[in-house]
């Protein structure tokens, strides 16, 4: 070596002296060539242990020294550690290793490699061997870590505890806890302060259990096991008990910890969220349990009316040559369906209306249309039960604006259950009047429906609407219905800012009572509806294309069709649909019927492709929607894309020809 590298090396060393020798309780100059040494700075100690092995070679003398400084818990690392013939190895490509273990006298200690010079070929030549007590680094760096993890959960107050001599340090102080600074300046002891504490600020009836659970040795023993310590109790503010915790964690391994750090944090919050997800597993638990319920009732409701249509298509085919037979078979084919249709259709509304997909579509509206129209839906069954009906229509304004189909829909619903479960000459009372409301122009209008039917219990009375609730089982009252009907009334007449009343008693009767407010108009803004006759004669020899993917409803709609005298084509889906008024000639189709949803091409984008094309006869074509989507958004949806009408699936006949009629003004 020449002499600039001995000085740029004597140098180096120099200036790591400096900077670290007071820390530093050995330091050596490892020859890697000959396995010599050269004291820096070392300790009787540990010349004595040189002494006494005799052996200079590091090889072996190091590995004697470190095993001989170090506690048992570590002896094993720093064997591998001290290890020299693998040290150019690990310090290959870096330029120092160090390793921290537990040692006999001092604590923790931390030894270091590090590389001082190396050998045209790499290889090691001196190595700067360093060892550092690191004990009350350790410990320091052990506390921040524990008071942070208790500052992150927000402890309102944080003290550490010495282990050994219970004696307590306070890092946070709270003034909501009475006595507790007094104690720590007059006597820091643990006990002292615990003592303290919970007689002046614990719940009263915590307080025994508290003494007993968070006694010193008792907190010692789970840290020692589990390393924390935590205990809920109720703490008295303002003489208003409230929850919080009391944690205790450990530093250091389980049998040499000396440090305690204690945080207490109020839980207020927590219980509130903990409170709420309790609520929401109830409720959860109970929708479940209703929707088993429906379900189970559902099976029967749905095989009701399918063995039915199933039973009487068998007679049909039996008695095909009995033309009466056949009306009656029909009749009942029919009667079957339309429950069932009834039955889809709630479950969906329900399923709609959760969802938030339903709004109020207000429109000028004659209330007493509304009730000329209920009585005609329900006269028929009226008149088979002997049901004695009281109606008292008498709004002092009957011009309104209101959703005309959700009034409709909330009216059929209750009154529907009137007459579900009145018995055979019982009596309804039907009253429509309206009160004064703060708001001007706004009048409070009150339907009482009242019948002298079986009644509902009083238990049930709070879960009538629910969502799938009955109060008796379809093979019970043998009455078909799905426990949806009263769970939509509710929530339509919330979603018009109304309310809902229920009384009854069993045997006796029920009264619901709706109050929903609505705005007076005047009657001349109401307008007429216009109510065309059923002449299909008017639209005979008319052609219409049919675009329909399901080969039944295009059967269906087809015989339809033919009867009310049109010419008809169908297509299988909405590609083939476009490509006939694109290319077809001569053009002579009056209207399109469309299904919505189709395969390759639903009925949608279809539309908005015809009224994109640049012949102005085609790209006006009246279209009708065909879909079994009824609900607004499902029109709104089908008029943005261009369409002109709108019918729903299952086709009825009258309901077809009333939209035809309108979309092409005949």
């Amino acid at each position: 070596m020449d002499n600039v590298e001995q000085n740029n090396e004597r140098e180096m060393l120099e200036l790591v002296l400096q900077a670290t020798a007071s820390s530093y309780v050995s330091m050596h100059i490892l020859n890697m060539l000959d396995f010599t040494f050269e004291p820096v700075k070392t300790t009787p100690n540990i010349d004595a242990i040189i002494q006494k092995f005799g052996n200079q070679d590091i090889r072996r003398l190091l590995p004697f020294v470190l095993g001989i400084l170090t506690d048992p818990i570590s002896r094993n690392e720093v064997s591998l550690f001290s290890d020299i013939e693998t040290l150019d190895e690990r310090l290959k490509d870096v330029n120092q290793i160090a390793l921290e273990f537990l040692s006999c006298t001092m604590g923790w200690c931390r030894c270091r490699f590090i590389a001082v010079t190396r050998q045209a070929n790499g290889l090691l030549e001196k190595v700067l061997c360093v060892v550092e007590n690191i004990d009350q680094t350790r410990r320091e760096s052990y506390l921040q870590v524990g008071i942070i993890n208790v500052l992150a959960e927000n402890f309102t107050n944080i003290f550490t505890v010495n282990a050994k001599t219970r004696e307590a340090r306070t890092f946070r102080y709270s003034e909501k806890a009475v006595g507790v600074q007094q104690t720590i300046q007059n006597a820091p002891l643990y006990e002292n302060i615990m003592g303290a504490y919970i007689q002046n600020n614990v719940y009263e009836a915590d307080r025994e259990d508290m003494l007993k659970t968070c006694e010193f040795s008792n907190l010692v023993r789970v840290m020692r096991e589990e390393g924390t310590f935590s205990y809920h109790y109720r703490m008295v503010l303002n003489g208003e008990p409230h929850f919080y915790l009391f944690k205790a964690v450990r530093l250091g391994n389980a049998e040499n910890f000396e440090v305690i750090v204690i945080g207490v944090a109020c839980e207020d919050e927590a219980k509130k969220q903990e409170a709420l997800l309790e609520e929401s597993l109830r409720v959860a638990e109970q929708a479940n349990k209703s929707k088993s319920t429906f379900l189970f009732n559902m099976s029967h409701d749905i095989r009701t009316p399918m063995n039915a249509i199933l039973g009487f298509a068998n007679l049909l085919e039996k008695h095909s040559d009995d033309p009466e037979l056949i009306k009656s078979y029909a009749n009942k084919i029919k009667g079957a369906g339309s429950y069932l249709l009834n039955l889809i259709n709630e479950v969906l509304e329900m399923a709609r209306i959760e969802s938030g997909a339903t709004s109020v579509n207000e429109k000028p509206t004659n209330l007493f249309d509304i009730a000329s129209q209920i009585r005609a839906v329900f006269d028929e069954e009226y008149r088979k039960k002997k049901i004695v009906v009281t109606d008292e229509i008498y709004p002092d304004h009957p011009y309104v604006l209101c959703d005309m189909t959700k009034i409709q829909g909330i009216l059929l619903n209750v009154i529907s259950n009137a007459v579900k479960y009145t018995p055979e000459g019982g009596r309804i009372r039907i009253s429509v009047r309206d009160y004064p409301h703060e708001q001007e122009g706004i009048r409070l209008f009150e339907t009482i429906v009242e019948d002298s039917g079986i009644g509902i219990s009083e238990d049930f009375i709070p879960h009538i609407f629910d969502s799938f609730s009955r109060e008796k089982s379809v093979t019970e009252n043998r009455i078909l219905g799905t426990g949806l009907g009263m769970g939509i009334t509710k929530k339509l007449v919330d979603l018009m800012n109304g309310s809902i009343d229920v009384e009854s008693q069993l045997g006796k009767g029920t009264k619901i009572s709706i109050k929903v407010p609505l705005k007076v108009i005047d009657k001349f803004e109401c307008s007429q509806k216009e109510n065309a006759d059923l002449d299909v004669s008017r639209l005979k020899g008319m052609r219409i294309l049919v675009a329909e993917d399901n080969e039944l409803n295009r059967e269906i709609a087809g015989e339809l069709l033919h009867e009310m005298g049109f010419e008809v084509d169908f297509v299988e889906d909405g590609v083939k649909c476009v490509s006939v008024v694109q290319n077809l000639e001569p053009f002579n189709y009056d209207f399109i019927l469309m299904d919505v949803q189709m395969p390759h091409m639903d009925g949608v984008e279809a539309t908005r492709r015809i009224r994109n094309m640049t012949n102005p006869a085609r790209a006006s074509i009246p279209i009708i929607a065909m879909t079994a989507n009824v609900f607004d958004e499902d029109r709104k949806k089908a008029y943005d894309a261009g369409m002109n009408g709108f019918t729903s699936k299952p086709i009825e006949l009258d309901k077809l020809y009333r939209e035809i009629v309108r979309v092409l003004g005949k």
